[in-house]
């Protein structure tokens, strides 16, 4: 992964959940790459022979997470204390057919589950609807990559997650054919987006995992969907409506991407067994513009394929150990589901939120800042009046006074807010030597050196 590096410091792009102004934070710390505190976080290990689950959901009624089976044909409840109990068994399906993708329609009662027979098995590709409670099958709506809905007899098609509007419409995924479904609330299934902007980007070839396009998908409560594609990274913003796709402009690719989560102050989480990651997003502008301002190491062995949001807006990561099942592996019976946390937004940050501002009848700049702690409770502000300067010399110098203050406040770990697009470019990517900015850029180096020797 790539990460945005000034100097010998690691900056990180961060937004905080509670300023709706910002466009991007970034974070200066001691390390580059944030772990799991497997410590201090809930592990919940739970013991079904062979059920290697690949999709993970919270039933908010239910107080208990749902997952699903390599093989099985089921769909299991899991509580917190790590107790399995089956939910759904539907042997009518296809033997060997796999349970990928759930989704929990609260509004209506019902899981969604993404149904697909992995090769050498005929193909097979679908969504299914059970009652939470009676675990009675609602639907079995069958997936065709055929735009009329019809069958044509390709296997070009992988059906894999799925997500759910207030509506009860369903959006899945096709990872091998690169398109969306859309299934309403009576199982009547289209295609809804099989746009050009999901395969204009290049794929490694060589990489194991280059079939697997368009994985992870989320609703947002503004109508529109946000994908993730594994085998290129990119993440796309489609209408819920009409189709239409835009690409996410993120500051890191999320290879390998798989499964998404929504969190309620916005956050987006992002899971990738392929890399081993869980990235945490957040937008200021609708999705058109991202940045990945945390990132955590997980589990290679483990697998972590699907990850969800919980009661309390925890976060959680299934090692369904999906890999070892597909290898041939009948002798696992211990899976896991461990809670996750963002380091960055723990309570040790204080945040500094900085601005430039240009008065025009006076012809002339200043700028300023605030520092507050995780809690949102202010600590201490400051402001200065430049004179004649540009904005953005005003935004920077906001920057250079913020981090001078918090070193001699003794705040070693520093959030840093600003609205200024330029500014983060800047920062995140670097500029020209002989660029007007670049002495200013050096002083933010400077300081940040301070602060990482502090820690």
């Amino acid at each position: 992964m790539t990460l945005p590096i000034l100097s010998s410091n690691h900056l990180h792009s961060f937004i905080s959940a509670a300023t709706t102004t910002t466009i991007l934070l970034f974070l200066l710390s001691s390390v580059g790459i944030s772990t799991s505190l497997a410590g201090n976080s809930h592990v919940i290990t739970f013991r079904s022979p062979n059920l290697f689950p690949e999709g993970l959901a919270w039933d908010s009624k239910g107080q208990h997470f749902l997952v699903g089976s390599l093989r099985h044909r089921t769909i299991s409840a899991v509580s917190d204390a790590g107790v399995v109990e089956t939910l759904i068994s539907d042997p009518s399906l296809p033997e060997n057919v796999t349970v990928l993708g759930l989704s929990v329609d609260s509004r209506n009662n019902r899981v969604l589950a993404v149904l697909h027979a992995l090769k050498p098995l005929p193909p097979f590709n679908a969504l299914a609807a059970y009652d939470l409670r009676s675990g009675q099958r609602l639907f079995l709506s069958l997936l065709s990559s055929a735009d009329n809905g019809e069958s044509d007899g390709s296997d070009d098609a992988i059906a894999n997650d799925v997500t759910v509007d207030f509506k009860g419409n369903a959006y899945v995924t096709n990872s091998a054919g690169n398109f969306i479904w859309k299934v309403n609330d009576k199982g009547e299934a289209s295609i809804l987006s099989n746009s050009r902007r999901f395969t204009e980007h290049p794929v490694d070839r060589e990489a194991w995992y280059s079939f697997c396009g368009l994985n992870g998908i989320g609703y947002v409560s503004n109508g529109y969907l946000l994908v993730v594609q594994s085998n290129t990274g990119k993440m796309f913003k489609v209408d819920a409506e009409d189709g239409t796709a835009r690409l996410v402009l993120l500051n890191d690719d999320l290879i390998g991407a798989d499964a998404v989560a929504l969190r309620s102050d916005g956050v987006v989480l992002v899971v990738s067994p392929v890399a081993g990651k869980l990235w945490f997003l957040k937008s200021n502008d609708g999705w058109g513009e991202a940045v990945v301002f945390d990132q955590i190491d997980l589990d290679l062995e483990g697998y972590p394929t699907s990850v969800v949001v919980g009661e309390g807006d925890r976060a959680y990561v299934l090692y369904g150990r999906m890999k070892e099942g597909v290898l041939g592996n009948s002798e696992r019976e211990s899976f896991a589901i461990e809670e996750v946390r963002s380091p960055k937004e723990s309570k040790d940050f204080v945040k500094l939120n900085v601005d430039g501002s240009f008065y025009a009848h006076r012809n002339n700049v200043a700028c300023g800042g605030g520092f507050r702690d995780a809690d949102d409770r202010f600590l201490k502000g400051f402001s200065c009046n430049l004179g004649g300067c540009s904005i953005m010399h005003a935004e920077l110098w906001a920057i250079v006074h913020g981090l001078q203050i918090a070193v001699v406040s003794g705040y070693h770990s520093i959030v840093v807010e600003s609205d200024s697009a330029a500014v983060i470019k800047f920062i995140n990517h670097g500029c020209s030597s002989t660029h007007f900015c670049a002495p200013i850029i050096q002083d933010i180096c400077i300081m940040a050196a301070r602060l990482q020797s502090t820690i």
